[in-house]
């Protein structure tokens, strides 16, 4: 076809940095090595940000004790940073595939590349146990946190949450099929959101 197009995505770091390191990514919930738009990423690595810091209120802020983040491009929003450690949204314009990572402490700039998938469902636990309720007996209702659901509907602009006087049925939920397992039984949800 006439005109033929091709996307090719470019990125150009200036100022790459010794100094500001990414040793590695992980889901901010389970840990593993999988990344979905949207979700809570954790970033680790050396001389990331300049001090300590937690993101007071929403819209999450895009620049953090000296740190600010993007992926392919897009300013990524900031739940905590440290010198080892940031939380970051990975944004939700962010397609599935190859993604880079640039983190920007200063002007001392460090990238990565990483995978990211339509869904990367990732269990929020503390000591082991599911958050906010560790245990739960048969028959109970057990409310648990994930990240990485993917695309939700309705649309929720990266970095903000719906507002606190959303009803239940209109809050966002995952666009993709929602299929959950407990012990191996098929569990259907009262409740995704």
């Amino acid at each position: 076809t006439i005109p033929q197009f091709v996307n090719v995505p470019v990125t150009f770091t200036a100022g790459a940095s010794s100094s500001t390191v990414i040793t590695g990514v992980a889901n901010g919930a389970s840990f593993q090595q999988a990344f979905a738009p949207g979700m809570i990423l954790s970033v680790f690595g050396r001389s990331l940000a300049g001090s300590t810091l937690s993101a007071g209120s929403v819209p999450l802020p895009l620049s953090l004790g000296g740190a600010s983040v993007t992926v392919n491009g897009q300013p990524a929003p900031l739940y905590f940073v440290s010198p080892n450690q940031l939380n970051i949204q990975v944004p939700y314009e962010t397609a599935a595939g190859t993604a880079t990572l640039v983190v920007n402490n200063n002007g001392q700039i460090a990238s990565m590349a990483f995978h990211v998938a339509l869904s990367a469902p990732g269990i929020f636990v503390g000591s082991g146990f599911l958050v906010p309720f560790s245990s739960a007996n048969r028959g109970d209702a057990e409310v648990f946190f994930i990240t990485g659901e993917g695309d939700v509907s309705p649309f929720v602009p990266t970095g903000t949450s719906p507002p606190a006087t959303t009803p239940l049925s209109q809050l966002p939920a995952p666009r993709l099929p929602l299929t959950l397992t407990v012990g191996g039984a098929t569990v259907t949800p009262l409740f995704v959101g």
